[in-house]
């Protein structure tokens, strides 16, 4: 099998990567120009530069792929709507229109954030309606996943949206801070 992954190099991107590594898949790593490649290429990924908000820096970022997982996202607390709903919403339409009738399956990692923040999430589960809250982050979240399901609709491939609550361990932001 061979994956491409989007935001390879992040956190949850480069445990998928090393993991699909070991297990001895195939990964094309989407990474920005210049974003350091966080010993991946060495590892055995293959790496693809482009930027997800610029669909001609894309284009043949699938080709070979059976499978996406896009985990590129701005995941820091503060910033402009028009930053996070660039990569967030732009960014994975852009993804999904290159993918299109040339990968099997398309997994999209979300968020807990698209539910909205309040409520205590207990007893949730995909049936529960997406909330856009004013929160810049949340509301990307959301707004994609509206755009894969659009897509899983027109029958342009299998898609799956997996929404983790915060994700931490070795290497991530929250150990390093604390």
């Amino acid at each position: 099998m061979r994956v491409l992954i989007t935001g390879a190099a992040g956190f949850i991107g480069s445990h998928l990567t090393r993991r699909l590594l070991e297990r001895g898949d195939g990964v094309r790593g989407l990474l920005m120009p210049g974003e350091a490649d966080r010993g991946l290429e060495a590892a055995g990924m293959e790496v693809f530069r482009g930027d997800l908000t610029d669909p001609a820096s894309i284009r043949g970022v699938a080709e070979g792929c059976d499978k996406v997982i896009h985990a590129a996202m701005r995941v820091i607390d503060w910033g402009k709507k028009k930053d996070f709903f660039a990569i967030g919403v732009d960014g994975t339409r852009n993804l999904l229109e290159e993918c299109a009738d040339k990968v099997e399956r398309f997994v999209y990692m979300s968020s807990i954030a698209a539910y909205g923040f309040g409520p205590p999430l207990k007893g949730y589960d995909e049936y529960i309606p997406l909330v856009k809250t004013g929160l810049h982050y949340g509301d990307a979240k959301a707004e994609a996943e509206q755009i894969v399901g659009s897509f899983a609709a027109m029958g342009a491939m299998d898609t799956t949206v997996i929404r983790p609550a915060n994700v931490t361990g070795p290497g991530s932001w929250a150990r390093t801070t604390m």
